[in-house]
């Protein structure tokens, strides 16, 4: 049984917590945008078009202005790997596999499959 190896053909990948964050620093570059790292939301009020966050941090409140703001979370930031019961519930467990899980490719070789998921993760 292999594990993803879409980003290292050939070498089979265990996704670690330094490959996400290598991932995160990649995109922190490619897309240039402000970060900031420990950082508690402390609180979102509307503020004319934008929104208003107050941010706890080492060093103090802090108050950051944003159209759009990101909470990223982390990689296990909802709490839990899980597969949605909408997926879970009606299909049985040999069709369905979640990301984190190993996967056997070549039993999918030749088939038509599916992937559902958003962001970094399909399911």
């Amino acid at each position: 049984m292999r594990r993803n190896t879409a980003s290292r053909p050939g070498r089979g990948w265990t996704r670690s917590r330094q490959d996400w964050q290598a991932y995160l620093r990649w995109f922190r570059r490619v897309t240039d945008i402000p970060v900031q790292n420990d950082a508690d939301v402390a609180a979102i009020t509307p503020e004319g078009a934008a929104l208003r966050l107050i941010l706890a941090t080492p060093t103090g409140r802090v108050e950051r202005f944003a159209r759009k703001p990101v909470l990223a979370t982390g990689i296990d930031g909802s709490g839990r790997w899980e597969i949605p019961g909408f997926i879970s519930r009606p299909i049985p467990p040999d069709r369905f596999a979640h990301t984190v899980q190993d996967i056997d490719f070549g039993r999918l070789a030749g088939r038509r499959i599916g992937v559902l998921g958003g962001r970094s993760v399909g399911l």
